[in-house]
């Protein structure tokens, strides 16, 4: 699977000064928009005293099912 497959992200800031920072780089890496996962943040502390942790979901096709593109 890839990152093209997330379709969500919860993101928790140490601090919430550091969102437009954190922002910048999570559109850098998801440069796609069209593909970029949901996303919500908050400011909580993380633990082992990092300053940003990312928990992502996504999903992976079933090879016996066929995916079709939105009209």
């Amino acid at each position: 699977s890839t990152k093209d497959n997330l379709v969500e992200c919860f993101v928790m800031l140490a601090n919430v000064s550091d969102f437009d920072a954190m922002n910048a780089v999570y559109a850098d890496f998801f440069s796609t928009p069209a593909t970029r996962p949901t996303r919500a943040a908050a400011a909580m502390t993380v633990v082992g005293g990092g300053l940003v942790e990312i928990k992502c979901s996504g999903w992976a096709p079933s090879p016996s099912v066929e995916v079709r593109p939105a009209a």
